[in-house]
């Protein structure tokens, strides 16, 4: 099963999210750029669909996924068009973006109390996923 929360599925994604939250919303287009920059190491193709799942070709076969994103994060629409991909492959997606949250939220229970429902919105879907 894959689990993913605001997750990074395009190291070379240009998406109208990227714009839309690319400053102001914790992480911002040049902070991602950095550190998506430095997790690559020299030779890696930023295109190669293990580091970048959103230009597999091919999606058919993958195991069930939970994928939840944020409203207000650069990474949000990357998160939806591989949930629509999966879909359209036929692969077993339960997708959310959580609306007025920002990248990782989940990390911040301790002052955005919509943490704790999105917890169990996440635990709820696994459940459906392995049902």
């Amino acid at each position: 099963m894959q689990v993913l929360l605001c997750p990074i599925l395009d190291y070379r994604a240009e998406t109208a999210s990227w714009d839309e939250f690319a400053q102001g919303y914790l992480l911002d287009r040049s902070t991602l750029e950095h550190d998506l920059a430095h997790l690559l190491r020299p030779g890696d193709d930023a295109g190669d669909p293990r580091l970048s799942p959103l230009k597999a070709v091919a999606l058919r076969g993958l195991p069930p996924a939970c994928i939840h994103t944020a409203e207000c994060d650069p990474l949000r629409d990357e998160g939806e068009l591989y949930a629509r991909r999966l879909q359209a492959s036929d692969v077993c997606v339960r997708y959310r973006c959580h609306p007025g949250m920002i990248h990782l939220f989940y990390g911040l229970g301790a002052v955005i109390p919509q943490v704790a429902a999105a917890y169990r919105t996440i635990g709820t879907d696994v459940r459906a996923l392995y049902g």
